[in-house]
This record gives C-alpha cells, structure tokens and sequence, in this order.
C-alpha cells in the first residue's frame, strides 16, 4: 500500500479530509518504522495531544449533561478506557493501516498499544482542523456512535481491571412458550451485583452491566 492509499483509506474511514495529508500519516505512523527509515517523527507526540483532547470533548460532554463532580469523573474514566477505544479502532480499520517497523513485537497490538491510534488520528484532526467541533464530530461518531450508545459491558470490564477484579457473566434463557427473554447475572467473585432481563442473550448482559456500573457508582443515563 502506497501512503496516498493509506491516507485516502484512513480519510474515508475517518470521514474527514485532511488539508495537510502529512500529519495524518504521522500519526499512522509507528516508532519501529521511523527508526527503521530514519525519518525523525512517530505517533507518540500525537498521542499525548490526542489524550487530552479526547479527556477534554468528553468533559464537555459530561459537562453539559448534568452530574457533580464524581460522577462525571468516575463515567469521564469508564467511557475513554482503552477498550472501548481499541474497538473504535478496529471498527474503524485503522490498524492495518499503521506504518510499523521489523521491530514491533506483539506489545504493538496490546489494548494500550491499539487505543493509543485512536489519540494520535484525533490529535491530527485537531491540529489539521483547528477546530475542537469537527474532534466532537470524530469522538461521537466513532467512540460514542449512535448518539452516545456506550458499550457498558466494556466500560465494566475496564472499571473492574484498573480495580484488580474481573466479572463473570451468568445469563440463562427464562422465557416459555409465550414469553421468551433471557436473564443475565453480573459477579464478581462469588458476589452478585448486578442483573439484567432482555431479548436476546446480548442485550441481557448489556443491561445487567449497565446496573453493574450503577453500582459502583458511575453515572450511565
């Protein structure tokens, strides 16, 4: 793949047209291969723009969504964690569009690894645009699409692992004849937090981790 198909790959996918090309191909681009071609520039700098600037939007978000103070942090931490971020980005296609190295080992594809693409193409829209509407633009549609649907059972699993403690799911088909439905139990350990009731088996445990996170106090309506 040549870098003007990567860059009019990554723009279709973004859906933003860059009016510098070249800092959107920074920010496709790994530190294995800069140190491979000697070019001088990588990601990394992108990346630490991106972070607050993704911290930022979705401040404002939460901001003007109401909450005190504690519960726009605790829901500010769950909604920017690095797995619903790294899902953004494979939904995106973006990882096979990164330009790396011989040096990559399999560290490169970790949850921090991927999420970090995500910051870097943000940044590179915030600096190409100047403008932090068109970065909300590129948040919203690809982190929270769908209006702001969040992925609960991530933000969960994420909440959990910065806590040391995992969550199993127990979900069962409860339905008859006439009524057919499914009810998930969230635990951790041998502890039950939270449940959830819902058509399918998915949107059970969607549910039941949507209670989950009300639980541990953040905020999720």
């Amino acid at each position: 793949m040549t870098d003007a198909e990567r860059i009019q790959a990554a723009e279709k996918a973004i859906g933003y047209s860059f009016r510098s090309p070249v800092i959107l191909l920074q920010a496709l681009t790994h530190k294995s291969y800069s140190n491979d071609h000697g070019l001088g520039f990588d990601n990394e700098k992108l990346e630490f723009l991106g972070d607050a600037v993704l911290n930022f939007v979705t401040a404002r978000k939460l901001y003007f969504e109401g909450g005190d103070e504690g519960d726009m942090t605790k829901s500010r931490a769950a909604l920017v964690s690095r797995v619903p971020l790294r899902n953004a980005v494979e939904s995106l296609g973006l990882l096979s569009l990164i330009r790396y190295g011989n040096g990559v080992d399999d560290s490169f594809f970790s949850d921090k690894a991927v999420s970090n693409v995500f910051e870097a193409v943000l940044a590179a829209v915030y600096l190409d645009s100047g403008s932090l509407s068109e970065c909300e633009k590129f948040v919203f549609t690809h982190l929270f699409p769908a209006g702001g649907e969040r992925d609960y059972k991530s933000e969960l699993q994420e909440f959990l692992q910065a806590h040391g403690k995992k969550c199993e799911y127990r979900t069962r088909d409860v339905g008859d004849v006439h009524v057919h439905y499914f009810n998930s139990e969230v635990f951790v350990g041998e502890e039950k937090i939270a449940e959830g009731e819902g058509k399918s088996k998915k949107l059970a445990e969607k549910e039941a981790a949507k209670t989950a996170l009300k639980f541990y106090g953040i905020k999720v309506d």
